[in-house]
């Protein structure tokens, strides 16, 4: 598919809000696994925000594309449309799974049962936004929950759900961090330009 400003644009949101959210992750593992470090939850603001500054370069870069043809348009449209059901499902899944486990005495689960909730969400929009790296993205983060699901069925230890936290953070980083890069070859690219 050709490249658009609309197309790049969403990109680089996504990167920007992956990026937050995998901050938000590596400071609540930080307050886990090292409730007295200063250092860390410093490291972790300071990669998300290269990557959030590597987003908004992304943002900025579009402006300088062509714009979408119509049915572009339309499919950018329906793709964005696709992406507000997929994430008024998601929050309306994290609240029946947080009622759920309220009722079952099942709250240790918690982290891990949210890393699957989104790590699904993900599946669809590596399909509605032909981005094949979200398949990836939501597989790492559901395997990684069932490993933390069994460990802390064997024996719970807040230690897993932080250590499930510091995965979460690098998995979604490293699903900024490629798709900034495939953006900067993107924009790199002179026949995409508008003339």
């Amino acid at each position: 598919m050709r490249a658009t400003a609309e197309r790049v644009r969403g990109r680089g949101i996504g990167i920007v809000v992956g990026s937050a959210i995998a901050g938000g992750w590596a400071i609540y593992a930080a307050r886990v696994l090292a409730p007295g470090s200063v250092a860390t939850p410093i490291g972790a603001v300071t990669v998300a925000a290269c990557l959030i500054a590597g987003g908004i370069s992304v943002i900025r870069g579009s402006r300088r594309l062509a714009a979408p043809d119509a049915g572009q348009h339309a499919a950018s449209k329906r793709s964005w449309r696709l992406f507000w059901l997929n994430f008024v499902g998601e929050i309306v899944v994290l609240n029946l799974a947080v009622w759920l486990l309220g009722r079952l005495g099942g709250l240790g689960y918690l982290v891990p049962i949210i890393s699957i909730v989104v790590g699904l969400h993900f599946l669809p929009m590596a399909r509605f936004f032909n981005n094949p790296a979200f398949t990836w993205t939501a597989a790492l983060m559901i395997a990684v929950a069932l490993v933390v699901i069994m460990a802390l069925h064997a024996a719970p230890d807040s230690r897993a759900v932080g250590l499930e936290a510091a995965a979460n953070a690098l998995i979604l980083w490293g699903t900024a961090a490629t798709g900034w890069l495939a953006m900067r070859r993107t924009l790199a690219e002179p026949e995409i330009f508008s003339r």
